[in-house]
């Protein structure tokens, strides 16, 4: 691990093992056979002709990201162009870009934990080795579920499930309070997930767990992360289980479980978090009717609704718990 300061970033590096074999590195695919010879130096200077459009290089490639004004001008584009375009297509035949981790140095974190170097090193012999339990400390479900987010949405949901009784006996009346409860516990699990740090770091390692070298410190990652995420699905699951069988709905029948519906639930709810951190205007907010006047939605909200209406049904039996 380097000594890049106790924040160090992301490291982003060609796939190492999926390409070129384990352990080695990938300096650059060899000519596919039959391939032409790359351009002489001289021809770089030449005219610039497009691309055929390819699984690689699509049309619209050489407009996608604007050349750096500060570093090129009208005569470097075909050159730019070019090498853009040779790396891009080096990328895809290596297997993609993987994601190594800069984390704390060991040294720093002797400081911070007001512990004896000797000591630290007792325990740790090498910085790698502090390194991937560091990782699998951050991957797991002790870290990854320490955000109390969860328990307030779990909190508001069973306030909110517990004073709609007088409301919820036909079927209108539990469709719209199923839809209610989603609405806001959907927003508010989007809200404090992209805020935590936790979501950042399990999106980071769940790309790192591609880009370690040694197959078993990334089995030993990829566990932590797949314990992490089934603790998560284990406690969405028990919040639908609860706000189904409150509302008088079931899963319909080609649905096995509720952990599907969290799993799917999960997935959009990931998903729009990823786009989120891309661009801020896909958080769309918009007013629509309800029962009790205009309602805002999100559109994240909107989409998990839409999911639950496909996976789930009136329950034709349902009969209010005691007290509802």
């Amino acid at each position: 691990m380097t000594d890049a300061g106790p924040t160090a970033g992301l490291t982003v590096g060609p796939v190492t093992e999926r390409a070129a074999g384990a352990g080695s590195g990938v300096p650059g695919p060899a000519p596919a056979a039959g391939s032409p010879p790359p351009p002489a130096r001289e021809d770089l200077a030449g005219p610039y002709r497009e691309p055929a459009p390819d699984a690689t290089t699509g049309p619209d490639v050489g407009q996608a990201v604007p050349p750096d004004p500060e570093r090129a001008d009208d005569v470097d584009l075909p050159v730019r162009r070019r090498m853009l375009d040779a790396a891009t297509r080096m990328v895809v035949e290596a297997g993609g870009l993987a994601v190594v981790p800069g984390l704390p140095p060991l040294d720093h974190v002797v400081r911070a934990a007001g512990v004896a170097r000797t000591t630290a090193y007792r325990a740790w012999p090498t910085k790698e080795a502090f390194a991937l339990d560091l990782l699998c400390e951050l991957a797991g479900p002790a870290w990854q579920g320490a955000a109390s987010f969860f328990d307030d949405v779990g909190a508001a949901t069973r306030a909110r499930l517990a004073s709609a009784a007088p409301v919820r006996r036909d079927v209108d009346g539990r469709r719209a309070l199923l839809h209610a409860v989603l609405r806001d516990a959907t927003r508010r699990t989007y809200e404090d997930l992209t805020a935590a740090a936790q979501w950042d770091t399990f999106v980071a390692l769940t790309a790192t767990g591609t880009g370690l070298r040694d197959a078993a410190a990334r089995a030993r990652v990829q566990t932590a992360l797949e314990a992490a995420e089934d603790a998560f699905i284990g406690r969405t699951a028990q919040f639908y289980e609860l706000l189904l069988g409150t509302a008088g709905f079931r899963l319909r029948a080609h649905v096995p479980s509720c952990r599907t519906l969290a799993t799917a639930g999960a997935a959009v709810v990931e998903g729009f978090a990823l786009r989120r951190s891309v661009s801020a205007e896909l958080d769309v907010v918009t007013t629509l009717p309800g029962p009790d006047g205009d309602e805002e939605w999100h559109v994240v909200a909107l989409a998990v609704v839409a999911l639950v209406e496909r996976f789930t049904e009136p329950d034709p039996d349902w009969e209010p718990r005691d007290g509802a």
